[in-house]
């Protein structure tokens, strides 16, 4: 792959794997030959800038004040 930038899915963390996931649906996404998951298949990657977007949209940007109940 051309110095793409690019994340592979399984080595996010795990609660933000299936919603990333979600939310790429539709997305174009890289197939990287040398990124092979334990079939044997390509490992399921996306774009970092997909990526970046997701975080920037869909994570919250401060924890909540922990002496707040």
């Amino acid at each position: 792959m051309n110095n793409t930038g690019y994340v592979r899915i399984d080595s996010l963390p795990p609660p933000d794997q299936p919603r990333f996931t979600d939310w790429l649906f539709r997305q174009t996404r890289p197939v990287v030959s040398s990124e092979i998951d334990a079939t044997g298949q390509p490992a399921a990657c996306a774009y970092a800038w997909d990526y970046a977007r997701w975080l920037s949209e869909n994570k919250p940007t401060a924890l909540s004040d922990p002496l707040s109940t």
